[in-house]
């Protein structure tokens, strides 16, 4: 990989940004720089050179969570930060542009949904243009942009006791997950344990526990040290060394 430049370094530090290499290039979401490592310098230099013009961008995004939170009885908007690296601030304007637009038309059927509950107490997560209505192992709604907002009006109606019952359980999974995790590294010294965004903490806290109830079983883990070790869906070996198992590994 070809080193950053010396001035692109002076303006990270000036600007106080946080510079992420990843597949894609441009500003995302979170105010991050975001720069492809399949991309010349020539071209970074063009993003760095005009990403102060993200600004008003990303000025915006705050206001039209409020708005979008406002037309959903006070739901909070969440900006789930392992999206960082796909969504990029524009296209994440656009995203809230289109559904508040929609649910401004049908504010009707939302007082008949709700009536004046309040739903603060839920979150609301906004991450893609197209796809499925779903209810993330944490309890938030994940709500593609390009959907009419009656339909996520009825999906969010239908779906708000399972939300509350996963919201409630987050806590107790996410801190089984904290302690599993500090057993595997300690038990098998590996250098990392990270999981892929789409494993759930019940599914790390079942990987995490099955290894450690396994141990006379993988001795040969424990042989080899400073092992970097990704949950994932799949078996595999990455280009920068870390090994890919899934969360239901078998013997």
């Amino acid at each position: 990989m070809q080193k950053i430049p010396s001035n692109l370094k002076a303006f990270l530090k000036a600007s106080y940004r946080i510079l992420v290499f990843a597949s894609s290039t441009g500003v995302n979401l979170h105010g991050e720089i975001i720069i492809s490592t399949e991309h010349v310098p020539t071209f970074w230099l063009s993003l760095f050179n005009n990403v102060r013009a993200y600004d008003p961008v990303l000025a915006r995004l705050p206001h039209m969570e409020r708005e979008l939170s406002h037309l959903m009885n006070n739901i909070q908007i969440v900006r789930r930060h392992r999206k960082h690296t796909t969504l990029m601030a524009e296209q994440y304007e656009e995203l809230l542009n289109k559904l508040i637009n929609s649910l401004r038309k049908c504010q009707l059927e939302a007082s008949l949904y709700f009536l004046k509950e309040d739903l603060s107490d839920f979150e609301l997560v906004l991450e893609c243009q197209s796809g499925p209505f779903a209810v993330s192992p944490t309890g938030q709604f994940l709500i593609p942009g390009s959907c009419p907002g009656s339909l996520v009006i009825e999906f969010i109606n239908k779906n708000k006791a399972l939300a509350k019952q996963l919201l409630a359980q987050a806590p107790r999974l996410l801190e089984m997950e904290r302690v599993a995790h500090a057993k595997c590294l300690k038990e098998f010294n590996f250098s990392t344990l990270k999981k892929d965004d789409t494993i759930s903490h019940y599914q790390m806290v079942n990987f995490c526990t099955r290894l450690l109830e396994n141990t006379d079983n993988l001795n040969i883990l424990k042989s080899m040290n400073n092992l970097h070790i990704q949950v994932s869906h799949y078996y595999s070996v990455m280009q920068d060394g870390r090994i890919c198992i899934p969360w239901d590994w078998t013997l």
